[in-house]
């Protein structure tokens, strides 16, 4: 399940014009003390060092137009702090790494929405002067390389993969309890460099995490990436199967965490309330790639809500069975195929009218051959899926 069945469009980018300049050419014209200045000064972040900055001089940094910089401001509230008396708005150092932190996501795919709602909430709070230059100057390389890559197209999008992996990270996921500098291209440089453990590191959930944000942020982007790019590897090597093997190792260990924890609190694993409402989850025949189903299954679990998923040649004969042995409240497929095969839901729906069924598909021909139905639900966002499934279960305890 890529970016593409998501159905997100990042915001529009303008062009960084060429010869970036640096923050402290630009001089401070306001009166006044920034209101972020006391809490930046104590991260190194000072009027010094990173002076308030025009709309005109922020978008050159980021490698954005201005015009993007007033929609980020005037829809997500990521505008400029600063004000005085007869004087343009100006963006503060503060200001300016939320910024970074939405044109990193935007640059990862991640919707514009969400993009803006991850840097409200990024932690800045240990960011200095130089990891903040450090990020800029990586965007900076990004913004060249795409347009050395696409010629005519804008920033973020053209290919992915031609991003400075090197670059320092800013974005703090909310909720997160180890992962203070993860980034795409992070877990990528440690997969080309066959640092497997480090790989596995970067990966890894903590019980407190939500695989969703997870899956979104960081592995998509990375699986995405990497596929498009072309690499010298030895005998026994395959980056991109190292690093799904990665990802499907951390949901495993992520989900016996939940599992522990369930069992501290006395709801073991087998304990009957765990499978009274039970969602099934079926791979499209010839998906490829499983991970965002097992993705799926993990989220659910983090709700509390059990889930199994079909896995196995699954022709509509077995499925049948299945289902009628287990009886589930909600049934749902996901796949990322331009023409996945929809036969498992047509057996599902005519045998089982009233069965909700959830579909995750890409936009393509295959939606008009769903069947049309109440039961039967289209869901386009990852985000959606695990909703929309939430809201079944809801509903059906009412």
């Amino acid at each position: 399940m890529t970016g593409k069945i998501e159905g997100m469009d990042t915001p529009p980018h303008g062009r960084a014009k060429p010869g970036q300049r640096r923050l402290d050419d630009e001089k401070s014209v306001t009166s006044g003390e920034d209101p972020t200045a006391d809490a930046a000064r104590e991260r190194g972040l000072t009027s010094d060092d990173i002076p308030s900055l025009t709309v005109a001089a922020v978008a050159q940094r980021l490698g954005v137009a201005p015009a993007t910089l007033r929609t980020w401001d005037r829809r997500y509230g990521l505008g400029p702090s600063g004000h005085a008396a007869g004087a343009h708005r100006r963006y503060s150092a503060d200001d300016l790494a939320r910024l970074v932190v939405m044109r990193r996501l935007a640059l990862d795919g991640v919707a514009p929405q969400d993009a803006a709602k991850a840097a409200l909430e990024a932690d800045i709070s240990k960011i200095s002067g130089e990891q903040l230059e450090a990020e800029l100057r990586g965007l900076a390389s990004a913004a060249q390389a795409d347009k050395s890559a696409t010629g005519s197209q804008e920033p973020g999008q053209g290919n992915p993969g031609q991003q400075d992996a090197t670059s320092a990270a800013i974005l703090h996921l909310p909720s997160s309890s180890h992962r203070d500098a993860v980034t795409a291209a992070a877990v990528i440089e440690a997969v080309q460099a066959g640092r497997e453990d480090e790989c596995q590191r970067l990966l890894t959930l903590a019980v407190t995490d939500d695989p969703v944000v997870w899956w979104r942020t960081i592995v998509q982007p990375a699986i995405e990436r990497l596929a498009m790019r072309t690499v010298l590897a030895r005998p026994g090597e395959t980056p991109d199967l190292s690093l799904i093997s990665a990802a499907f190792r951390a949901i495993g260990q992520y989900v016996a965490q939940l599992d522990v924890e369930a069992t501290r609190r006395g709801v073991a694993t087998g304990h009957p309330s765990r499978n009274r409402e039970m969602v099934l989850a079926f791979v499209a025949p010839g998906e490829p790639l499983a991970l965002a189903t097992h993705v799926f299954a993990a989220a659910m679990l983090r709700h509390g809500v059990a889930v199994r998923i079909v896995t196995g040649p699954a022709n509509e004969h077995r499925v049948l069975e299945v289902v009628t042995m287990v009886r589930p409240v909600v049934t749902v497929m996901i796949s990322d195929l331009v023409h996945p095969d929809l036969s498992l839901i047509h057996a599902l729906h005519t045998a089982n009218p009233d069965l909700p069924i959830v579909a995750g598909l890409r936009d393509g021909p295959a939606i008009a051959e769903l069947p049309v139905a109440p039961s039967v639900q289209r869901i386009r966002s990852f985000e959606g899926i695990v909703h929309e499934v939430l809201a079944v279960l809801a509903e059906r305890r009412k």
